[in-house]
């Protein structure tokens, strides 16, 4: 699918706004420049007191007046001509809103479409002539040290973590769909953000510079996510919700170009719970069911808020496309489901906080349990799932410890077994919170880690879906079949019935 070229860009040497089709053949042959920025704070200012010659016929708001310094500068260094700026190239005002929502589900496409993206920093890196050079050629010289420190020394003298474009919403998709990312910031800096993204990968999640949970290590991994094509709804809800934006409902609009959904409409006249309904509505017609594993704490329903969201498992599928049938009305969800257990114990987890040896004995939990929830649940490997299967199949017992097991089987990582639990039990970035033992159909007992509320008496619900692992998702609902909870439900060698069930939204 072509992509979606700006309608405007600004022209530097000139200091002038164009329209697009009347520059094409230029722009074709030289390229454009995307600019990624915070809007922050604005004051309103005429197009004459910015030197632009031509092209506005409104005020522009800006942060920074300096932005426009970096903007001519970069644009110099980078030896680039054309560039498309929100606030130069979209009309501004409350008047003008009705063309600016027409271009934001496109927003994607100029930042996919452009030469590079250049991202104008807030100054938070060195800050001086003397500082910047030092700091450019340390880059350099770096580059024949370990991948670690070069991504050490780039981003720790950056300062990235203070910087808040990292922090923001709209920036997120900009930087994800581009090719290219330089940040410049006012003392004419330049940091090669794409080459910094990558090396903090290389690095590893657990970076001495940052955690997994870090905004500058979640905006590197949905960087190479998007690479490899693992972005979905319920992936970008789950990323996004921390990111700060000036207006609710961009939770949804600031991923449509992530998504590629060009055609989703956009009216901030809406409410959020609405909006939700259209984008999941929207998002299941592109056979994307990745936000039914989504949960939003202190929330029951399939409908996400986009405030404090969990996002479990990754890759979902139907088993079979259209296998789920999902069909939304006004207040409820028809899904093709199978009710494949029962909740006989529950335990709610307070501050993440659990002896879970004690609680399995009181439970009546043996080893053999635990591993059946370890290969059910777990991202193990084929082979030490098979090797893990095989010895609990001739005789768990012979084992003096459940960890001798697992050394037996060929699996790293040492402990109790409530330690290799939280390890291994994982479900993306979740804060488990309620550990429960069910009875399936077949009268085998499992246990399972839910995010959201489980109670004795509810029933567990399959769906046709799977996840990269193989993971099907399990819904905990009431008598009534509110949804509660949600968890990834064990691999189990069981063939399942799906039928229609009514869900309250």
């Amino acid at each position: 699918m072509s992509l979606t070229r700006p309608k405007r860009l600004f022209h530097v040497p000139s200091m002038s706004t164009v329209m697009y089709k009347d520059v094409v053949d230029d722009v074709e042959e030289r390229g454009y420049v995307c600019v990624s920025h915070v809007w922050g704070e604005q004051t309103l200012y005429t197009p004459e007191s910015l030197g632009v010659e031509g092209g506005i016929d409104w005020e522009i708001p800006l942060s920074n007046i300096r932005k426009m310094d970096m903007l001519k500068s970069a644009m110099e260094h980078f030896k680039m001509e054309w560039c498309w700026f929100d606030v130069l190239c979209m009309p501004q005002g409350e008047h003008n809103q009705g063309e600016v929502n027409g271009e934001i589900p496109y927003m994607g496409d100029y930042y996919n479409g452009a030469k590079m993206t250049l991202v104008l920093g807030e100054g938070i890196g060195p800050g001086s002539a003397t500082e910047g050079s030092f700091v450019k050629g340390l880059f350099k010289g770096l580059t024949t040290i370990t991948k670690h420190t070069t991504v050490l020394g780039q981003l720790g003298l950056w300062s990235l973590d203070k910087e808040p474009w990292i922090g923001r919403l709209w920036t997120f998709q900009e930087a994800v769909m581009s090719g290219q990312i330089w940040m410049v910031n006012p003392y004419k800096n330049y940091l090669d953000m794409s080459d910094a993204m990558k090396r903090l990968i290389a690095s590893g999640e657990n970076s001495a510079f940052c955690s997994p949970d870090d905004p500058t290590m979640n905006l590197a991994r949905a960087i190479r996510d998007y690479g490899e094509y693992k972005t979905s709804v319920g992936r970008m809800l789950h990323e996004g919700h921390k990111r700060k934006c000036y207006k609710p409902q961009d939770r949804y609009y600031g991923m449509l170009g992530i998504l590629g959904y060009v055609n989703f409409p956009v009216t901030y006249d809406i409410t959020m719970e609405d909006l939700g309904k259209k984008l999941m509505e929207h998002a299941y017609s592109n056979m994307d069911v990745s936000w039914l594993a989504v949960h939003t704490k202190d929330k029951t329903g399939f409908i996400p808020s986009c405030e404090d969201v969990t996002y479990i498992g990754e890759l979902w599928r139907e088993e079979e496309p259209g296998m789920c049938d999902i069909k939304f009305e006004e207040n409820t969800l028809w899904i093709n489901a199978c009710v494949v257990a029962d909740v006989t114990h529950s335990h709610k987890v307070v501050d993440n906080k659990i002896d879970l040896e004690d609680m399995y004995k009181e439970w009546g939990v043996d080893d053999s349990d635990v591993i059946r929830a370890f290969t059910g649940h777990c991202w193990l490997s084929d082979g030490e799932i098979k090797n893990l299967k095989s010895y609990y199949d001739a005789d768990v017992t012979s084992f003096a410890t459940f960890q001798g097991l697992l050394t037996a089987a060929g699996i790293p990582g040492g402990g109790s077994i409530g330690k290799l639990f939280k390890k291994h039990m994982r479900h993306g970035d979740i804060k488990w919170q309620t550990v429960c033992k069910v009875c399936t159909k077949t009268e085998k007992n499992v246990l399972m880690t839910f995010c959201g509320e489980c109670d004795v008496g509810d029933k567990i619900v399959l769906l046709p879906m799977y996840d990269i692992h193989g993971r099907t998702l399990g819904i905990a609902v009431d008598d009534t079949f509110k949804r509660k909870g949600i968890c990834l439900y064990p691999k189990l060698d069981l063939s399942y019935e799906y039928m229609p069930y009514k869900f309250p939204l």
